[in-house]
């Protein structure tokens, strides 16, 4: 949230949901908490971002034309009031954002796989 960026982690139920900003990281939380504190007595908000990784997910779920999971997935993530974009692929997707098509392997690249290929 703002530029508070946590460490990555796999967290527990538990360190989610022991502080209300839900972030399992307890010293990102407490800044975050502040930074948020700060800017609604200044009238103001804050964004972030909320990265969420899968682990263990079985080949072939979802469908492969109209009830794609990553369709699924976007659709429910998009129902949260604040959401305002969905990106797939990680932090290196996003510094790939920045890059010329060539700059890949020939021009082709597909690093991030599919869901039904496993």
């Amino acid at each position: 949230m703002g530029p508070v960026v946590a460490p990555a982690m796999t967290p527990s139920r538990i360190q989610v949901d022991a502080h209300p900003t839900r972030c399992p990281d307890a010293a990102s939380a407490v800044r975050i908490e502040q930074l948020i504190l700060e800017a609604k007595s200044a009238g103001d908000s804050l964004g972030g971002i909320v990265e969420a990784r899968v682990e263990g997910l079985p080949i072939g779920l979802g469908e492969p034309v109209f009830g794609k999971l990553k369709a699924r997935l976007a659709d429910a993530v998009a129902g949260i009031g604040a959401v305002s974009g969905v990106v797939w692929g990680g932090r290196e997707f996003l510094a790939d954002l920045q890059r010329r098509g060539s700059e890949f392997h020939g021009g082709e690249r597909d690093v991030y796989g599919g869901i039904q290929a496993g």
